[in-house]
């Protein structure tokens, strides 16, 4: 159960204002081909965006906000205004009808000295055209380039088709680097090279536009080229500011008293500068929220992109976003789009490079259990050399830790606290940040709220798993339950449902589409587990053994869920209603939990204390099963059991309850039989057709043994994980495995 607290944050929606920063509203196919995606957003994200701001906020115009923060005032919940940045033409195509249709205010900030011009694009348009137009390199080796803008051209000129966002954001940044004198010359040679006979489509605003929109829209000062104002000499800053104010107020007839800082770079000295040019307020890229205490200089600002989830707006990540609840996750991280503060070091454009691509499994606590003995099993059979792998426990761990046998492995426990522990969002983000993980697999609804500081932390693919029920919910009825899922399927990339019951519920009850869907069933070792053939002694207790006992078993956590005590009061059952049960028939129960007292107790008080065996938790699993020949499994619900599987494999017939996944790994009459759960009567009865005939027995075992290694092997299910984890990684990561390979 989740118990973290994070519904209640959800529930918050502050009352600092809120200003979004826009640059472009695209088509998908231009979205798609462009080097510039986070500078730009669909028309129908825009339209979606808009309705969330209509139905859950209170949009004003930046001229009220900036009237309201001179003032100290407060604001309404979700108070929200809409900026822009630059002056494209798809504004006035797609973005200015819908702000009109929806009656939303906004401001635009002008970058004046591109306003009109169709040949000329802005710098980081002309090489995104460059860039798509697979034009050659109009430089030669010799021509004394810097390092900086030779590493960008180097990379446009290997950009894959299937280019990822890292690989565009890294040519951004190295020619954010670039001198402006070395920048403008590489610009002017890539002019040279395209076609000047060939009309390119119109990009920017024209005047006629700027002053068609403005009675509605607010036009605000950008500079005259976008340079950023932080690298230039203080005249130069004079000039980029007061010429953008006039030809603003020349060709609008209105007076410019804002500005936006390019890039959102600025220093005191460039905040003075703007002072004595006229400028009352300005904004900037830094991720926050604003109140009465900010300073009006250096308004923050929001990228719009950042209340998307999969291109869609879901509302309450939506409120949680716009209410300054997550900015200090954001703080230091996140990247105004399109362009970078000149003073951010370089990335690695593949995170660390050429390195072996890292998978993060976040679990509740690493103990004995089926879900934590499955993630042991495919740590273990996955090539060492193809995946790193890193485990977070949200509590902590056991000597279970131990049976990971690759070294380089390592564990991070957090020491949840009982109840609502809010800090623990904080020490996962920063812990994601810190590992940088190509993949975050999360397991079972009390590891769910961990995709939200994943998100957050930008890890580029988030998986879940759902392994089976929590007690309180074992039909999965609840509402409260689905409402969470529901709440973060946003933020989920790819879901595992182990069985089809899984499966079913998580695309009827909870709405997850089935393409993001895969069904992954455990598998099981049938090396490690594979039928005893004669039984060896000193495995079990001295009475237990000889021709003819039939040891009746369990292997499993004594909790509830599972249910031990409906086996012990069927074998209590079984024993008086069985002629000679007590000399015959024998009990074992291995594992250890809350109910091994009470089941040990039971036993003893009808007076079978002697015939049955609850030694605790063992590590001689495939000899204790060796030395059964049924198996039980009384669980009150289920995912896809492993200690059934574990017993399949070792060619025992099995009586499990009719719960979960447990009819799609047997076969009722032909591998096992499958009883109503909680029914001791249902369960002592099949037990007892086993125990009456032997051929039975023999013939249900072998069965099982071979459906296992038809179906369930170990290899296939690490097979399917493998092509899972390679089809969410992007093509460089896969050629890193394919080469740690040998391909």
């Amino acid at each position: 159960m989740c118990k973290s607290g994070l519904l209640s944050i959800l529930g918050r929606f502050g009352s600092s204002l809120t200003i979004l920063t826009f640059h472009r509203v695209v088509t998908e196919e231009e979205k798609t081909q462009s080097l510039n995606k986070p500078m730009m957003v669909t028309e129908g994200q825009f339209d979606s965006l808009l309705k969330a701001i209509r139905q859950y906020g209170h949009p004003i115009s930046l001229t009220d906000a900036v009237e309201g923060l001179r003032k100290g005032s407060s604001f309404k919940p979700g108070t929200v205004v809409i900026t822009f940045d630059d002056g494209y033409y798809d504004f006035y195509a797609r973005a200015f009808p819908l702000l009109k249709e929806y009656g939303i205010p906004a401001t635009m900030f002008l970058t004046t000295g591109v306003i009109g011009n169709q040949h000329e694009y802005p710098w980081w348009d002309e090489v995104d055209y460059y860039a798509r137009s697979r034009k050659d390199n109009p430089y030669r080796r010799g021509d004394g380039l810097t390092n900086d803008l030779e590493n960008a051209i180097q990379l446009i000129e290997q950009l894959p088709a299937d280019r990822t966002e890292r690989d565009e954001a890294a040519i951004r940044e190295a020619l954010n680097r670039v001198a402006l004198e070395e920048r403008n010359r590489f610009i002017g040679k890539i002019r040279s090279t395209m076609l000047k006979d060939q009309p390119r489509s119109q990009l920017m605003l024209t005047w006629d536009n700027v002053r068609e929109m403005s009675g509605f829209i607010e036009i605000a000062n950008h500079t005259v080229n976008h340079h950023l104002l932080d690298r230039l000499d203080p005249q130069s800053i004079r000039d980029e500011i007061t010429g953008a104010s006039e030809r603003i107020e020349q060709e609008t007839g209105l007076q410019c008293s804002g500005m936006a800082y390019p890039a959102g770079v600025f220093t005191p000295q460039v905040a003075a500068i703007a002072r004595e040019c006229g400028i009352e307020y300005a904004v900037t890229t830094r991720f926050a929220n604003n109140s009465g205490k900010t300073n009006l200089m250096s308004l923050n600002r929001k990228d719009a992109g950042y209340l998307f989830i999969e291109n869609r707006i879901e509302p309450s990540y939506y409120k949680v976003t716009v209410s300054g609840v997550l900015d200090r996750f954001r703080k230091d991280y996140t990247d105004s789009p399109g362009v970078l503060s000149s003073k951010r070091e370089p990335k690695d454009i593949h995170g660390e490079s050429g390195s072996t691509p890292l998978i993060v499994h976040v679990i509740y606590h690493l103990a004995v259990g089926g879900l934590e003995n499955g993630l042991v099993n495919l740590i273990n059979r996955f090539p060492a050399k193809r995946y790193r792998h890193v485990i977070i426990c949200l509590t902590d761990y056991t000597d279970f830790r131990n049976r990971i046998r690759n070294p380089d492995v390592k564990v991070y426990v957090l020491h949840k606290r009982p109840g609502k522990d809010l800090r623990i969002y904080l020490k996962l983000w920063r812990l994601f940040r810190q590992l940088r993980p190509d993949i975050v697999h999360t397991r079972n609804l009390a590891t769910l709220e961990s995709q939200l500081p994943a998100l957050l932390a930008g890890v580029p693919h988030r998986v879940h798993g759902e392994h089976g029920r929590d007690i309180s919910d074992i039909d999965g009825a609840s509402r409260k339950y689905q409402l969470l899922r529901r709440l973060f399927s946003p933020m989920v990339q790819r879901y595992i449902a182990l069985s089809h019951d899984l499966e079913r519920y998580l695309q009827s009850r909870v709405g997850i589409p089935a393409s993001k869907i895969t069904h992954i069933c455990n598998g099981v070792d049938t090396e490690k587990f594979k039928p005893a053939g004669q039984k060896k002694a000193g495995i079990l207790p001295e009475n237990f053994s000889g021709s003819d006992k039939i040891v009746i078993g369990t292997v499993g956590r004594m909790e509830a869920v599972k249910d031990q005590i409906n086996l012990a009061n069927a074998f209590i059952r079984l024993v008086n209603d069985h002629p000679e049960g007590g000399e015959h028939l024998r009990l074992v129960m291995i594992g250890d939990g809350a109910l091994r007292g009470p089941a040990v107790s039971l036993l003893e008080e009808a007076g079978l204390g002697d015939i049955a065996w609850l030694p605790g938790e063992r590590d001689t699993v495939p000899e204790l099963l060796g030395a059964m020949d049924v198996f039980v499994l009384p669980s009150l619900a289920e995912g896809i059991s492993n200690t059934i599987l574990e017993a399949m494999a070792t060619g025992l017939p099995i009586v499990a309850t009719n719960v979960g996944g447990n009819s799609e790994l047997l076969v009722d009459g032909t591998t096992g039989l499958l009883v109503p759960r909680s029914n001791p009567d249902a369960l002592a009865a099949a037990i007892r057709r086993y125990a009456d005939d032997p051929g039975l027995r023999l013939g249900h075992g072998a069965s099982a043994r071979r459906r296992c290694e038809s179906e369930f092997s170990i290899n296939i299910m690490v097979k399917n994980y493998q092509e899972l984890y390679e089809g969410l990684l992007p093509a460089n990561r896969k050629s890193i495995i394919a080469s740690a390979s040998g391909c």
